[in-house]
């Protein structure tokens, strides 16, 4: 994986239509906070029962959100692309990650970190959650 600086993270943030009603000072701090990876296909970015410690934004490619039951089989649950976003559930919840997520190919990723998520969500109580 590897990182990349805060002008791509706010490119990636303002294609995102989360982050559409968000004052673009404000994308700015929250893209210093945050960083950008490239993760290789098939790689898992994290696991069902993990802590929540961050919230994604699909800057390009794809991911599988998925579960395992009893007896490990695997129960698709969506897929996510570009301008998409993930882990917001444990965030909120302070529970564990309630599922796997792990990329169908090349992935870039914006990553912001749970205190800077949980600002935002202070700073802006109505936040566009997708329906």
């Amino acid at each position: 994986m590897s990182g990349n600086g805060a002008a791509s993270s706010k490119q990636g943030l303002l294609e995102s239509s989360l982050f559409k009603d968000i004052p673009r000072e404000k994308l700015e701090k929250i893209a210093e906070s945050a960083r950008e990876e490239t993760v290789p296909e098939n790689t898992v970015i994290f696991n069902q029962g993990d802590p929540g410690d961050s919230f994604y934004v699909i800057s390009s490619g794809r991911v599988r959100v998925f579960r395992k039951d009893r007896q490990g089989v695997e129960i698709n649950l969506s897929e996510l692309g570009r301008g998409e976003s993930f882990g917001e559930m444990a965030l909120l919840s302070g529970e564990p990650r309630s599922a796997h997520v792990e990329t169908l190919e090349e992935t870039r990723l914006i990553i912001i970190p749970k205190d800077v998520f949980l600002n935002i969500l202070q700073d802006y109580r109505t936040f566009p959650w997708p329906s």
